[in-house]
């Protein structure tokens, strides 16, 4: 057989037998290939998956909202079950999110031709934060897209904001079985024998003179050490002081001399020894007067020996008679000492001092103070075993001076009615020493009326220069209680405060204590104990549920996009764009090289197709081999436009995708990723059908025995050829081009 001969029975039996690099076999998808590849399954599922994760969230925190911690197992925490549960909406939702991005991609390509590159971005944008940044930037893609990559990258907020739903606080809840108690007293009652300060409030308020007041206060039961009551009601002694050193008037003789004039007389005497005395008289704005003595002592021997006594501090009653032992009642005035209005029982104070050439005795301060029962509202609360006490109302009552009563007895004292309950602290009988009112001022003197006494002296000498040698001063302090057999103790606390205000404070504390010491009324509390709760802040599920909402928007949206357009579901798969019309093909098929074509004709009867595609070739003919197809079809290169040399760079390729402009078309009922120009279709479809006109010819005249056969089919699919057109990529490698596709 010679050459051309052997050449046309290749030809003939290629054209017959197709050779395997263009055959491709048919093969039907699984369903869960169709499942998942050729629907919004997965999506659809991640969508509920995703807001059922966000339900458990909010019912999770709605179970345990305002509830205890609870102690779930080997120190698992809510917080970390939350957290989980925040992960996995957070996956799913970028999952809802990268399928929209993904199809977007290929709905752009529809419109109009766009830069092949713009692949990249899409793709780098469906993959997180960072590409939906730039796809923003770059601003392509529709607004479907645009909102997809704005949502992805809030998403970045989607978990911590879950978190912020959490919060734990510590709260305090009762103790039913262990209630809390503290002494609400609403008079003061004590039994004593005798007078002279026989009762216990004398202690008591020497106690608070010394600073002792907290002590002589009894601690609330509080079995817990947290314990909380409500605003409750008791006796208390009101002490308010008042500064009046301006209002202060002096009278009488005033220590103002000069010591120098008369140290020089009395040393030109004849006496041994001298005494003169001054007596000031210092009037507050209400009360009694005080009349203090100033004494200068003079001794003559070798030299004059000098000494100055006189009252440093003073305190006296001013609405009361001064005399021990006197019945207050009856000369009890009903003036405003320290603005308090007729109070019980009322002190004044001076302080004096010698001015420093020992000429005169200068006032440095008066006070005057009210001392009198009270009814108290108290807030009170115990925490962590410390008593915290605030005074939220007081009712000073009022003072009875000799009031008879329904069964004839005379009382004089104090009382108050506060929400029904009366207070009270009466003396009965015109002259009751051992009243509970009487008491209470005995008490008050015994503790703080009285003087400081100083003395200062020196020794005077007539020579100068003998007294610059041998001269010096000397002072002494002694205490003393006037008109009355007290004790001094209370002096030394007010000297050594030398801050009566706040000794007087003391002391009304201490006594405020005493009474409450004395009587067994209480006012019931509650224990509480400390338990960690969850609070869930329900304002901050806003944020991850507007961003689900948008994610799912965006994906119905890009679902509804690509039903209008009947565009495939390709998503994420990127095999669609290796295969690009690259214009009609003038070639002749060819087993080993050139560029290669399948084609499919239409679907025989009976014939079944392949899932997601159209007609393939139909079975072998009578003679058990498979036939050529018939039908017109458009070629499809499987090719790489990017010179050989650079092939393997990525550079390059971008550059080259970068000017080639791509468009998403139908050729007949396959979408294809078209480079080449509309009007190049017509071109191809006249092209395709002459050469398989030509092919048609060749085939009977190589094979005559089967010429009848295929004229035969032939006529059977004429009438679908115009109907049915689809596409099959093919790649064919062509020989001594090692890793170069065409």
């Amino acid at each position: 057989m010679d050459e051309n001969s052997r050449s046309r029975s290749d030809l003939s039996r290629t054209a017959e037998y197709p050779h395997p690099a263009t055959q491709i076999v048919s093969r039907r998808p699984s369903w869960w290939s169709r499942a998942m590849l050729d629907n919004w399954a997965w999506e659809i599922g991640a969508a509920v998956l995703c807001l059922g994760i966000l339900v458990a969230i909010a019912g999770i925190l709605f179970a345990y909202d305002h509830h205890e911690v609870p102690d779930l197992p080997d120190g698992l925490t809510i917080n970390a079950i939350i957290s989980f549960l925040a992960t996995l909406a957070h996956a799913t939702l970028m999952v809802i999110l990268a399928a929209a991005l993904r199809q977007e991609k290929w709905l752009w390509f529809i419109d109009q031709p766009r830069p092949l590159n713009t692949v990249d971005t899409f793709e780098e944008a469906s993959r997180g934060p960072y590409g939906s940044l730039l796809l923003l930037a770059s601003f392509r893609g529709s607004l479907r897209a645009l909102l997809a990559a704005f949502v992805t990258i809030l998403a970045l907020g989607f978990e911590p904001l879950i978190q912020q739903l959490v919060l734990v606080q510590v709260r305090e809840v009762p103790i039913n079985s262990t209630p809390a108690s503290i002494r609400t007293p609403t008079s003061y009652e004590e039994s004593v024998i005798g007078n002279l300060g026989g009762s216990s409030l004398s202690l008591n308020a020497l106690i608070g003179a010394f600073g002792g007041a907290a002590g002589a206060i009894p601690d609330p039961i509080c079995p817990s050490g947290n314990c909380t009551w409500p605003a409750y009601n008791t006796l208390a002694l009101c002490t308010v002081c008042q500064d009046v050193t301006d209002q202060v008037l002096t009278s009488g003789e005033p220590f103002n001399i000069n010591l120098t004039s008369h140290l020089e007389t009395f040393a030109q005497s004849n006496d041994s020894s001298s005494s003169t005395t001054w007596s000031p008289t210092y009037a507050l704005p209400h009360g009694n007067n005080l009349t203090v003595d100033v004494t200068l002592d003079l001794d003559l021997a070798s030299s004059v020996q000098w000494f100055i006594s006189y009252p440093r501090r003073s305190v006296w009653p001013l609405n009361i008679d001064r005399t021990a032992d006197s019945d207050w009642a009856s000369t009890w005035d009903n003036e405003t000492y320290a603005g308090i209005p007729s109070p019980l029982f009322a002190m004044g104070y001076i302080d004096t001092i010698i001015s420093a050439d020992y000429s005169a005795l200068t006032l440095q301060n008066a006070t005057e103070c009210s001392f009198t029962p009270c009814v108290r509202t108290m807030d009170t609360e115990v925490r962590s075993g410390v008593t915290r006490a605030n005074i939220t109302a007081t009712n000073y009552g009022h003072v009875i001076i000799y009031e008879t009563q329904p069964d004839g007895q005379v009382w004089s004292g104090w009382n108050a009615l506060v929400n029904g309950t009366t207070y009270s602290m009466y003396d009965h009988g015109t002259f009751d020493v051992q009243g509970h009112a009487y008491l209470l001022i005995q008490a008050l003197r015994i503790a703080l009326e009285g003087n400081t006494t100083y003395s200062i002296g020196g020794y005077w000498y007539p020579d100068p220069e003998q007294e610059a040698e041998q001269g010096f001063t000397f002072n002494s302090t002694t205490f003393s209680q006037t008109d009355g057999p007290w004790s001094s103790a209370g002096q030394q606390a007010i000297d050594g405060s030398g801050n009566f205000s706040d000794v007087v404070d003391g002391v009304g504390r201490a006594l405020t204590g005493r009474f409450q010491q004395l009587e067994d009324t209480v006012a019931v509390g509650t224990s509480l104990r400390s338990e960690a709760v969850i609070v869930v802040r329900w304002a901050w599920i806003a944020y991850p549920l507007a961003l689900v909402v948008l994610g799912l928007g965006g994906l119905l949206l890009t679902i509804l996009a690509t039903h209008t357009k009947h565009m495939a579901v390709w998503k994420e798969s990127t095999l669609p764009i290796l295969y690009r019309f690259g214009g009609p093909s003038h070639e002749m098929p060819d087993p080993g090289f050139g560029t290669a074509s399948a084609h499919m004709p239409a679907q025989a009867p009976g014939q079944e197709r392949g899932h997601g595609q159209e007609n393939w070739p139909l079975g072998p003919g009578p003679d058990g081999h498979h036939p050529p197809p018939l039908t017109p079809s458009f070629p499809i290169k499987f090719s790489n436009t990017i010179p050989v040399k650079d092939s393997n760079r990525v550079s390059s390729i971008v550059t080259q995708a970068a000017d080639e402009q791509v468009q998403l078309r139908r050729r007949g009922t396959v979408w294809v990723l078209d480079s080449a120009p509309r009007e190049a279709e017509h071109e191809a479809v006249k092209h395709e059908t002459d050469r398989d006109r030509d092919k048609e010819k060749f085939r009977s005249k190589a094979k005559p025995k089967t010429k009848s056969w295929f004229r035969g089919r032939l006529r059977s699919e004429d009438a679908n050829a115009t109907q049915t057109q689809t596409v099959v990529p093919v790649p064919v490698h062509r020989p001594g081009q090692e890793g170069t596709w065409i």
